[in-house]
């Protein structure tokens, strides 16, 4: 976000790799650090296709109005046709903090020295005054939003002072779908956002969410995995050929108990647990059971995940080696503006 100044040029011409690494410690604790983090990080997500500049409440416009009544609440607070400049221009910072949110997690992490493996696992989303009108979200840590000396938004005798660039961790608790204690929260992978940008289909069924997250969380490409794919995509005409057929079943081995892991949400992200009497059905006698890597979400007893398996999903995404190179992957594009090579030197 800057040139390098003076006396940090002189530090690295005086102490070389030392005195670049101090230069660059001081520099990864400014606020353009964090932006530029954002923006690596977006470049990933493509979540800031909802922001206001693109997408007119692009990403109110995505949550439920059943589980959030108040997504607008700006149109009740500032109703008349004199507050319309007002109500303009909250507007505009609700959506976009609606918006932003699953990046605010990976700045959350960052600015408190907290670990990035948040990013997934994470039991809270971030909320700013503006976001938490629209989730009645409850702070995790009670306190009041940081206001501006100047105001934020001015028109017509109204002023808003609360500082649209302070984020703090939230939980929702109104949702009627998971009766114990509210969303549950998984990072990322639980983001209105996130799930929106990557949505399913009645056939696709998470699939597709499913290489998302093995490709931007786990480095690993779900398409290169080797073995033969028959040409015309249908199998060799047995009645479920992803659990039976060979050919499709190496990769569906892979892929769907991730999949099955994503099955309490919708097309458009809304939380609804799975069930027989559940307008959000889930046959799962002809998917492999939610899991990762070969093992299988506990769903019931002491330590069942029934209704929170991207919670469980999400903790062991973070506890996985290639959760660390997907990371440095997604940071060492950022930096250099290229994707990196599979086989340095090849050309591969």
């Amino acid at each position: 976000g800057r040139l390098p100044t003076a006396a940090e040029e002189t530090m690295v011409q005086q102490n070389g790799e030392t005195g670049l690494s101090l230069a660059l410690n001081q520099l990864m604790n400014e606020e353009s650090f964090y932006r530029w983090l954002m923006e690596v990080f977006n470049e990933q997500l493509l979540t800031d296709k909802y922001l206001t500049a693109n997408q007119f409440e692009g990403g109110v416009n995505l949550l439920d109005n059943e589980d959030f009544p108040n997504r607008k609440w700006y149109n009740d607070t500032y109703s008349g046709d004199e507050q319309s400049s007002i109500r303009g221009c909250v507007r505009t910072l609700t959506n976009d903090a609606v918006a932003r949110e699953p990046l605010e997690l990976v700045r959350y992490a960052a600015r408190n020295n907290l670990p990035h493996t948040l990013y997934v696992s994470a039991d809270f989303m971030m909320v700013n005054w503006y976001s938490q009108q629209v989730y009645e979200a409850d702070l995790v840590n009670p306190g009041t939003f940081r206001q501006l000396s100047e105001p934020v938004c001015d028109a017509n005798g109204v002023q808003i002072f609360y500082d649209p660039d302070d984020f703090r961790p939230a939980r929702v608790r109104k949702n009627l779908e998971f009766e114990q204690g509210g969303t549950p929260h998984a990072g990322v992978l639980s983001s209105p956002m996130f799930l929106n940008r990557y949505p399913t289909t009645f056939t696709n069924r998470n699939r597709h969410r499913s290489r998302i997250v093995f490709d931007y969380f786990l480095d690993t490409d779900i398409l290169k995995i080797v073995g033969d794919r028959p040409g015309d995509g249908i199998g060799t005409g047995v009645a479920n050929p992803t659990l039976l057929d060979p050919a499709c079943y190496a990769c569906h081995q892979v892929m769907d108990p991730v999949a099955s892991a994503f099955q309490h949400y919708d097309d458009r992200g809304q939380y609804i647990v799975t069930g027989s009497t559940s307008r959000n059905r889930w046959d799962s006698s002809d998917i492999e059971p939610a899991g990762l890597a070969g093992k299988t979400i506990p769903l019931s007893g002491g330590e069942g995940y029934f209704r929170n398996m991207l919670q469980w999903l999400g903790k062991e995404i973070a506890a996985d080696p290639r959760f660390i190179r997907a990371t440095v992957r997604t940071l060492y594009e950022g930096i250099t503006g290229q994707k990196l090579l599979a086989q340095p030197g090849t050309g591969a």
